[in-house]
């Protein structure tokens, strides 16, 4: 309950009293009489009952206009000029007490609980008995102004007189705000730290001032005068880029991504203010370090996230690098596995895993290595993650050996790799797993293959060699591409550059039944890399955040989605299935004996045996579902698809696989305290330029807007010869013109002179 003083705002205290309390207080001061010296100013022809009616104790009297026929000639002819000089100021003076009353008033209706209303019942409402800075005690002999809180400006209330604010800084962006939603102008008369006096820029009567309070922080508005009689403006120089910012904070934490003129339009729609878009870019920029936080306290705190992620999700690991040769220590790698993602790896996901790393496009850089597995739907899986300093052979050790240590050594698992084919990932792989299968990205290999072979059709060679699930058909193929392109001289052949990577990492038909996965590119740490884009301009703590918020998020659905599934084989495999099917009514079978069969297809025979999920073809024991040759097979004895179709690519392991939990974790103020130390931002060479953001692409890429130039041959426009094109043609003209020299035979020519320049 706020209380009001009755000395000043007593609401028994009639507004005559009161009027005729400070009529007296500024005649007194004059040295007049107040009121029983007015009755001899009056005509003697008028009546005791007129003079009453004139010189009433009504206030409206003193407020109403002195400009009445009677009136003006008793006071121009009969008043002495004090009199009338007194009477004026006394009116004005009335006038803007009134008003300031007024306000104060309307202010008190805000502040008041009406005691007739719905918390009669109560001595204190339910949402105040937790407000604690509203409380104020019964000892208070002051006038209790109205204080400030957050979303008086959405009622529409702005700074009016006698009202507190908590601090400097609060009452200048209140008072920001106020202006440039109203369309005014402000110029700072006085912008002080005790002070600040703010006046219309284009002139109108408007004044506001402010100061704080003796003993306090707390502002409080002193003066506020006129109204704006200005015109509104569309723009406002107080709408700089930081209240811009703070404006488009919530849209840019939704959308990181969002377009400068989409969040120019909804500022515009939402302030109705019109801004440039190189102002609204500096607010984008603002409004995302306000939404990411300070950098540095960020990496103070790294130790304690890794705790706090070991206590809510047990059995997870979280390891952090750090050069302790420097004080603080600085970060160097951060390596993070949790325990419901390892475990539904584990429970049921086939044993490939695809390994990648892509740049990060924060203030530290930096690179993120992934390993992400496949699920019975042929969907990514994470599995792992970490943030290091550069992507090499060091670095890829380090994240191998501690995947390794959570998910078990190939002799115990089997594991197959997949990866492309550079910077020190070859030889990590071949340190960390001697003995596991590692596979190469086809996409990546023929970007090399097609550097010193081109042509289409080396390109539908290389793809049917590399492709194919048969072992003969692979060996006619690499036959037709040592037959089409024959060894000439010294230069290596397309065959001998194949030849001498170990089939076993690039053709499909060499690849070994247990994996049950035929994929020959790295398409699953693409589309993961792709999943995160949004992730790589954070920093560490907020990207590996947003990364398990994302990907709990991913799993809840899938699991969900499974659930309403009504079969027993995933649904993408089922789709596959459904296109065997269709292959398969071009397929006639002859039952041999027991589960094996004949099946013509074509001009080609396999031989099906069921029990066994072994065709001929290749592709049945190597996916784990039936191809169309099997499908045929069970067809002559009505067998069921389902029942041939591997337990990998089934729904209940599917759901074993996401039926791990992921528990959830506190927000930064509330992470466990380590006695660990803090950890310093990692140490970064800056580039000269703008930073790149963007990858760029080649003509093999999705997006790619031109293929590589070399090898082409250009004419000129301009002279019609080869070798160059229009912008090079003064530079082939100038060396055309240079005279042949022709040099004795004995004669050697003049040494060079080597001519170095240094910086002075």
């Amino acid at each position: 309950m706020v209380l009001v003083d009755n000395e000043v705002a007593n609401d028994n205290l009639g507004d005559r009293e009161w009027d005729n309390a400070v009529f007296n207080e500024i005649l007194g001061n004059k040295g007049v009489e107040p009121q029983d010296n007015l009755t001899s100013h009056r005509p003697e022809n008028e009546s005791e009952e007129s003079d009453s009616s004139f010189i009433s104790d009504c206030p409206s009297w003193m407020l109403e206009d002195f400009e009445g026929p009677m009136d003006d000639d008793i006071f121009a002819n009969k008043a002495p000029d004090h009199a009338i000089t007194i009477f004026k100021t006394l009116r004005a003076f009335i006038k803007e007490k009134k008003k300031r009353r007024a306000a104060e008033r309307q202010l008190e209706l805000i502040i008041r609980r009406d005691v007739d209303g719905e918390g009669w019942f109560s001595d204190a409402p339910a949402e105040e008995e937790d407000d604690i800075e509203s409380l104020r005690g019964s000892d208070d002999e002051r006038i209790v102004h109205p204080v400030w809180t957050d979303g008086m400006e959405k009622r529409g209330i702005g700074p009016c007189l006698g009202m507190e604010f908590i601090s400097r800084e609060k009452y200048r962006e209140v008072l920001r705000d106020w202006a440039v939603r109203n369309g005014w102008d402000l110029k700072f008369i006085a912008n002080e730290k005790k002070k600040i006096t703010v006046v219309c820029k284009h002139g109108c009567f408007w004044r506001i001032h402010a100061s704080h309070r003796q003993g306090s922080t707390t502002y409080q508005v002193k003066t506020l005068r006129g109204v704006h009689t200005c015109s509104y403006k569309p723009e406002n120089a107080q709408a700089n880029y930081k209240y811009i910012g703070k404006r488009i904070e919530n849209m840019v934490r939704d959308n990181p991504n969002e377009g400068l003129e989409s969040l120019k339009k909804k500022f515009k729609r939402d302030v109705g203010i019109e801004c440039s878009l190189h102002k609204v870019f500096r607010a984008k920029k603002y409004a995302l370090e306000l939404v990411r936080g300070e950098v540095a306290k960020e990496y103070e705190r790294l130790y304690d996230y890794c705790e706090t992620i070991v206590k809510t999700n047990r059995r997870s690991t979280m390891i952090l690098k750090v050069d302790r040769s420097l004080t603080p220590p600085v970060l160097q790698r951060v390596y993070c596995c949790l325990s419901g993602l390892r475990d539904g790896f584990l429970d049921g996901c086939r044993p490939i895993i695809g390994l990648d790393g892509c740049f990060l496009k924060g203030i530290f850089k930096g690179q993120l290595l992934t390993a992400v597995g496949r699920d019975g739907n042929d969907n990514l899986y994470p599995i792992a993650y970490a943030y290091v300093e550069i992507e090499k052979f060091d670095t890829w050790e380090w994240f191998l050996s501690m995947l390794i240590r959570d998910i078990g050594s190939h002799d115990e698992r089997g594991w197959t790799f997949i990866s492309d084919r550079q910077k020190g990932l070859i030889q990590a792989v071949s340190s960390v797993a001697p003995n596991a299968e590692h596979r190469f990205c086809l996409r990546h290999m023929y970007n090399n293959f097609k550097k010193s072979f081109k042509g289409e059709e080396l390109k539908r060679l290389f793809w049917r060699a590399s492709s194919t699930y048969n072992v003969n058909k692979h060996l006619r193929v690499m036959a037709e591409i040592q037959r089409v392109h024959p060894k000439k001289g010294h230069d290596e052949t397309p065959y001998e550059w194949l030849s001498k990577i170990p089939s076993h990492q690039w053709a499909r038909c060499f690849f070994p039944n247990r994996t049950k996965c035929d994929v020959v590119v790295n398409n699953i740490s693409e589309s993961f890399n792709s999943y995160i884009l949004e992730t790589r301009e954070l920093h560490v703590i907020q990207m590996f955040e947003w990364m398990r918020r994302k990907i709990m998020t991913r799993i809840q659905v899938k699991r969900e989605g499974m659930e309403r599934f009504k079969g027993t084989v995933c649904p993408n495999i089922m789709k596959k299935i459904d296109t065997q099917t269709a292959l398969s009514r071009n397929c006639h079978a002859i039952w041999g004996s027991g589960e094996t069969y004949e099946v013509m297809h074509g001009l080609d025979n396999h031989v099906v045996v069921l029990d066994e999920h072994h065709c001929s073809c290749g592709m049945f024991q190597m996916v784990g579902y039936p191809c169309c040759h099997a499908i045929a097979a069970m067809g002559f004895h009505r067998k069921e698809v389902e029942d041939y179709v591997n337990s990998y690519l089934k729904k209940d392991v599917y759901l074993r696989v996401y039926s791990h939990s992921r528990n959830p974790i506190p927000g930064m103020h509330d992470f466990e305290e380590s006695s660990l130390g803090k950890v310093s931002t990692p140490k970064v060479k800056i580039g000269v330029g703008r930073p790149k953001k963007k990858r760029i692409k080649d003509g093999n890429d999705i997006g790619g807007t031109s293929g590589p130039r070399k090898g082409l041959t250009h004419t000129c426009s301009i002279c019609g010869k080869l070798g160059h094109n229009k912008a090079g043609h003064n530079k082939h003209r100038r060396q055309s013109e240079v005279p042949l020299q022709i040099e004795d035979e004995g004669v050697s020519p003049s040494p060079s002179i080597l001519i170095s320049y240094s910086s002075i």
